[in-house]
């Protein structure tokens, strides 16, 4: 919180919270499925900032992670990228996806397991600021 007056030892709950416009989501002990699954979205036409990380906690397959950002201009574009097992991937929303440029209106992080039939693990850790919904 910012400027909390009163409001001391507060505590904010759930993995998606919005304090003064800064947008957090978390995932701990997240698993995958075969398909294309949204972790979580962020909107705002005004324009968004932030940055985020995501590790693969499993020990036998790989995951797969798109991240899909819509522009100004009203271009949707999207960048997928492998992580493997036990290894760390790291966005920041200050460079374009494709043909999207930032700053977004819209980001959406989907994951899926790369092996079908074989899920995987992983924590996700994420902050944008500017959040409306």
């Amino acid at each position: 919180y910012v400027n909390n007056i009163g409001f001391t030892a507060s505590t904010i709950i759930g993995a998606g919270s919005v304090v003064e416009e800064a947008g957090r989501f978390d995932v701990v002990g997240g698993t995958t499925v075969d398909a294309l699954t949204v972790v979580f979205t962020h909107n705002n036409f005004k324009g968004l900032a932030g940055a985020g990380s995501i590790k693969n906690t499993g020990v036998t397959n790989t995951l797969t992670v798109r991240r899909t950002g819509t522009d100004a201009y009203g271009t949707t574009a999207f960048q997928e990228d492998d992580v493997l097992p036990g290894a760390s991937l790291v966005w920041p929303m200050d460079t374009a996806l494709g043909t999207a440029l930032p700053e977004f209106s819209a980001f959406t992080v989907s994951v899926k397991s790369k092996v079908a039939g074989n899920p995987t693990t992983y924590g996700l850790h994420h902050t944008s600021h500017g959040v409306m919904s």
